[in-house]
């Protein structure tokens, strides 16, 4: 018999998994909150195979089903867009905690913003943290756990956030028992410090400039390159007075001789379709793809 009850809070594989832990270890799941819609579920799939209580609630039947909560419990929000306000916040009975893709208090803010600004900023280490929610601000609860990995010259916005959502659920593997335990307690954070990242927050708003150099425009595209799931929009850069999509890039580091240079390739209706600059450090090749308003 466990002393909390457990609830759920997110969206995607990474609340499922941590679900299928649990229940692997005998903790029973008192709900699943999903906190923004998806085309295909795989906690409401979970919930439907295991008769797990589940719900797609509004932030506002989201409070209310938070504030009828009796007796303790722990809520984990894991992948979880939803903002508590201070009156779920400051119910004693309820212990909220939170994953955040980031080793804070570097980096708070929206999960999927974060690993392309660590990449942007040209970052050597990343990480992820478990934290407890207070009232105070966001991300500055508590830490409870947390760990890190090194950044290569090759990763991406993407791979980036799947090692951390890999590790962040290797963490919860190793430390739920102390996350439900009631004598579960965290160290303060430090000083904040660094950027807090917002949903839509994009380096240069997703332009590509081109005086930039190598390595800046290097770590800009892999920056905003999250593969098939186009987060954020594709990059744009404005190429012989019109404005293109980056669909996709080749980043080669062999160096190069001569002079920096672009060249320029072309349709039949006079828009390119692709660019390659040369740079001392090596070549960039994009493919590019007209704008429709500038048709």
């Amino acid at each position: 018999m466990y002393f909390f009850k457990i609830i759920i809070m997110g969206f995607g594989k990474m609340p499922a998994d941590c679900i299928e832990i649990l229940l692997s270890k005998g903790v029973p799941i008192h709900c699943v909150l999903e906190t923004e819609k998806s085309g295909l579920s795989p906690l409401q799939g979970l919930c439907e195979r295991l008769a797990i209580p589940f719900e797609r609630p509004s932030p506002d039947q989201t409070a209310a089903i938070l504030d009828s909560i009796a007796g303790p419990a722990v809520v984990f929000s894991i992948n979880n867009n939803y903002l508590f306000p201070p009156v779920i916040l400051e119910k004693e009975n309820l212990r909220i905690i939170n994953f955040h893709n980031s080793l804070l208090p570097s980096y708070r803010g929206h999960g999927r913003a974060i690993p392309t600004w660590v990449i942007f900023n040209g970052e050597s280490r990343h990480g992820v943290t478990w934290h407890l929610i207070n009232a105070t601000g966001i991300d500055d609860g508590d830490i409870l756990v947390q760990d890190g990995f090194a950044i290569s010259k090759t990763d991406t916005a993407l791979t980036v956030m799947m090692r951390a959502v890999s590790l962040g659920t290797d963490l919860f593997s190793g430390h739920w028992k102390e996350f439900v335990s009631p004598q579960c307690v965290g160290r303060p954070q430090k000083a904040k410090r660094g950027r807090t990242c917002h949903r839509h927050d994009i380096p240069n708003n997703g332009w590509i400039d081109i005086s930039w150099g190598f390595e800046k425009t290097d770590r800009f595209l892999r920056s905003t390159d999250y593969g098939p799931f186009n987060l954020p929009l594709f990059p744009r850069i404005r190429i012989t007075g019109k404005t293109y999509w980056v669909k996709s890039y080749v980043i080669d580091k062999n160096k190069t001789t001569g002079d920096e240079r672009i060249l320029l390739q072309h349709a039949s209706d006079g828009y390119l379709t692709g660019a390659e600059f040369f740079y001392p450090q090596g070549r960039i090749v994009l493919r590019l793809q007209k704008e429709v308003w500038d048709a």
